[in-house]
C-alpha cells in the first residue's frame, strides 16, 4: 500500500467540499410562483416523496427495531404517509387552477403533525412547507 502525501489528501477533500456545494437541490421560487421547470419538479416532488417518510420514522418500532422491522415499516408506512405521498405527487402536477387547494391540503396535514409531534417536528414541518410552497407557488398561512 502507497502512502499518500498530507497535501493530496486535503486537496482530495476540499474538492469534494467544493462539488458538494455545486450540487445543490433547486431552490423555491419567489413567492406566488411555482417551480416550472419539469426536472425541477421532479427532483422536488422526490424530496417532498422523502420528506413525507418522517412520521414513520419517528415510531418506536422503527428507532428501536431491527432492519426486517425497518424494512417492513418502509414497505408499509401507514395511512398518514401515504396521504402525504399522494398530496406530494398531486402538487408535482399542480397548475393555477388545482394549487390553492393543495397548498390548503399540505397546510392542514402539516398542522396535523404539528399537534401529533409538538416541537420535535419543527425542522420537517419547516422543510415539508417550503416544498409545499415551491410546487404550488402558493404561500402557507402557517
Amino acid at each position: 500500500m502507497t502512502r499518500r502525501p498530507l497535501p493530496f489528501v486535503a486537496g482530495l477533500a476540499a474538492m469534494t467540499v467544493a462539488l458538494q456545494a455545486c450540487a445543490t437541490v433547486p431552490t423555491g421560487p419567489f413567492p406566488g410562483q411555482s417551480v416550472q421547470d419539469p426536472k425541477a419538479r421532479r427532483t422536488l416532488s422526490f424530496r417532498c416523496q422523502a420528506e413525507a417518510i418522517w412520521p414513520a420514522h419517528q415510531n418506536a418500532d422503527y428507532r428501536n427495531g431491527g432492519a426486517r422491522r425497518r424494512s417492513q415499516i418502509d414497505n408499509d408506512p401507514g395511512a398518514e404517509v401515504r396521504e402525504m405521498r399522494q398530496l406530494c405527487w398531486q402538487m408535482a402536477k399542480a397548475n393555477d387552477a388545482t394549487a390553492p387547494a393543495l397548498m390548503q391540503q399540505c397546510t392542514e396535514r402539516l398542522a396535523a403533525i404539528s399537534r401529533k409531534y409538538g416541537t420535535a417536528a419543527a425542522d420537517h414541518i419547516t422543510r415539508q412547507r417550503n416544498i409545499c410552497q415551491s410546487l404550488t407557488g402558493q404561500a402557507s398561512p402557517i
